[in-house]
């Protein structure tokens, strides 16, 4: 009866799929003092204020998307039609 799972599961894997390919990083390979002068820091002090300031213009604030929210239709067809419902019907 709920024959919608199986796209979206697929979807979701593609997704990851495409997020990890687009994420390509060599940090974690570089030596200490060449990551220091790359991302323009201080291992004592960290970024200065304007350095912050401007980074964070240019980035946006470092926080998560909000997931999309389902549709009031979408809900209530999953009441419905889904897990135990279909078997009262």
């Amino acid at each position: 009866m709920v024959f919608w799972r199986d796209s979206k599961e697929e979807k979701r894997t593609s997704d990851l799929q495409s997020l990890r390919e687009d994420i390509v990083t060599d940090i974690h390979t570089k030596p200490i003092e060449e990551l220091i002068n790359q991302l323009q820091t201080n291992v004592i002090n960290g970024l200065t204020t304007s350095k912050a300031k401007e980074l964070l213009g240019h980035y946006g604030p470092n926080a998560l998307t909000p997931p999309k929210k389902a549709s009031e239709l979408l809900k209530l067809m999953k009441c419905c039609c889904g897990g135990f419902s279909a078997l009262i019907w």
